[in-house]
């Protein structure tokens, strides 16, 4: 409708105005006004590559036997995204996190085992996950 139509509509229901018994006043919301909404996040591809390095040294600095692993080394199924992490984790190195870079506000890298998880506080939700044994999709 171009803007003139629109004028005269409002101008003919002025003019003409509603019977008493259909005025009425209306509030409404279209979405989820607290914020439910579960945004697509993603960690970037400069601090997922950053990311990855970081998690083969340590799992070449602390599993070099292949015969006889730690526990640590055993392979994990990373959490799915969209899941929440069951426990804190660890928070990352501050050298690891200068190299990354920006973090999306409200939410956090948390490291388990050899995965990454870029979580939504304070609930934990995960946004999305680096981890050297995939992604936890198979």
């Amino acid at each position: 409708m171009g803007f003139w139509a629109v004028f005269i509509m409002i101008c003919t229901l002025i003019l003409t105005g509603p019977a008493q018994a259909q005025v009425g006043l209306g509030f409404g919301i279209g979405t989820a006004p607290f914020g439910n909404r579960f945004e697509n996040i993603r960690i970037g591809a400069v601090a997922r590559g950053h990311i990855e390095a970081h998690l083969k040294a340590e799992y070449q600095r602390l599993c070099p036997d292949k015969k006889d692993p730690p526990p640590v080394c055993q392979e994990q199924r990373p959490y799915y995204k969209s899941s929440f992490l069951p426990g804190r984790g660890e928070a990352l190195p501050a050298d690891l996190l200068n190299k990354i870079g920006f973090v999306h506000p409200g939410t956090d890298y948390r490291q388990v085992g050899f995965s990454i998880y870029l979580i939504r506080l304070p609930d934990r939700r995960i946004h999305d996950v680096v981890s050297i044994w995939g992604s936890g999709w198979k």
